[in-house]
């Protein structure tokens, strides 16, 4: 399924709770993530960008 959704996949040495046992790594993936999102939207013709927003 990650495939078909072109998901980017890793795999870290966390507890149970990932915020709590390696929150530097949430927090990075969180602001890649972020990146990629607003990266998109910038690269989107003028009337796109507002459909998504709604």
């Amino acid at each position: 399924m990650a495939e078909r959704m072109k998901a980017k996949v890793r795999m870290y040495p966390v507890g149970h709770i990932p915020g709590l046992t390696a929150p530097g790594v949430v927090v990075n993936i969180t602001l890649e993530a972020l990146r990629d999102v607003s990266q998109d939207a910038y690269e989107l013709p003028y009337s796109d960008r507002q459909e998504k927003q709604l």
